[in-house]
């Protein structure tokens, strides 16, 4: 009787602290949702929403409309002679929904100009498409996973210079021959190859490495590791600092590597979040007002451009994550593909 009494109190006792542990943090890709602000959960709702039934409604509209408006030529007339286009639009649309800082442009101008369109009809065509593509769908498509992704610390003052360029390149540069836009596009071109063949190589672009998954690892790896390999890690580490010993008469301070070695100094990386809280120094806000208005005037002559700049800039400065420098980089060009089409 007594070992079935103790056996039901501590049955109890574990009840009552599974009930008053608090409730396991909401997580979703990319950060938890007390790391968010007011603003960022009401658009992680709107994701939702979207995901769910705005998504699903739109595309079996797209999809229907061509049958309505072709009628019973939709298979004998459109999709014999544009058979190529619903393959060149989900190419081009599959590329930025996933992360890459590459906007359908790049596809559509090539194609559509091996199709014998004229260079400024296809830019038209790039920016209608890059509009709703990737100025509505990639970001809303993003919301309900991690609507952190659209930094508008750098949205908001950037997007201003690179429409200014836009204007600049309409108004005051423009490309009137069609040659003139295919070579300012080839070289665009071959310098994206050069920059994706240099990143491929030294592994900058490989999304794979998660700051969180990484954190997580090492705080699982140290619950894990037995008190007494910890207390033998602890002990090496102090002999390692008294092996080091303390400043000397001569140098007055460690050196570099005793530092190191001691554990004295080791910058800390910053959290995934705090690095897309961008925040500009005044040399860093002319450089990227700069290469954002040079990038407008890009996407005003061939339809991309600006997010390539922004994302170097992005992931150089400011150490931002490849998915947050993409997905903040081809919004960017989708606002911008909304005037642009305008302006055709």
């Amino acid at each position: 009787m007594t070992s079935h009494r103790l056996l039901s109190q501590e049955s109890q006792d574990a009840y009552q602290l599974t009930c008053a542990s608090p409730p396991p943090k909401r997580k979703f890709k990319g950060a938890n949702l007390d790391q968010l602000t007011p603003f960022q959960q009401k658009l992680m709702v709107a994701g939702d929403v979207w995901r769910k039934f705005i998504a699903p409604s739109t595309l079996a509209f797209f999809l229907v409309l061509p049958v309505l408006i072709y009628k019973g030529q939709y298979i004998t007339k459109f999709l014999v002679d544009t058979w190529y286009v619903p393959i060149m639009g989900i190419v081009g649309c599959t590329i930025p929904s996933g992360g890459a800082p590459v906007a359908g442009g790049v596809v559509f101008l090539p194609i559509l100009t091996m199709k014998h369109i004229d260079a400024h009809e296809a830019v038209a065509f790039a920016a209608s498409t890059q509009m709703i593509g990737v100025g509505i769908f990639a970001p809303m498509g993003w919301m309900s996973r991690d609507p952190s992704v659209l930094m508008g610390s750098f949205l908001k003052p950037m997007f201003p210079f690179a429409f200014a360029g836009l204007v600049f390149s309409y108004l005051v540069t423009p490309l009137n021959k069609s040659d003139e836009v295919l070579l300012a596009f080839t070289i665009f071109v071959m310098c994206l190859a050069v920059y994706i063949t240099k990143g491929l190589v030294h592994n900058h672009l490989d999304v794979s490495h998660s700051d969180d998954h990484s954190s997580e690892k090492s705080a699982t790896g140290a619950a894990q590791t037995p008190p007494d390999n910890r207390n033998g890690q602890e002990e090496k580490k102090e002999n390692d600092i008294e092996a080091v010993g303390a400043p000397t008469e001569t140098t007055g301070l460690l050196s570099d590597k005793n530092m190191t070695a001691a554990g004295a100094i080791v910058p800390k990386r910053a959290s995934r979040m705090e690095r897309r809280n961008i925040k500009f120094t005044p040399k860093q806000y002319i450089i990227y007002a700069t290469c954002c208005f040079l990038g407008g005037m890009l996407c005003g002559w061939i339809g991309i451009g600006v997010e390539k700049v922004t994302f170097f800039l992005l992931t150089y400065f400011h150490d931002v994550d490849v998915i947050a420098a993409g997905l903040s980089s081809i919004t960017m060009t989708g606002w911008l593909s909304f005037f642009a089409f305008l302006l055709h």
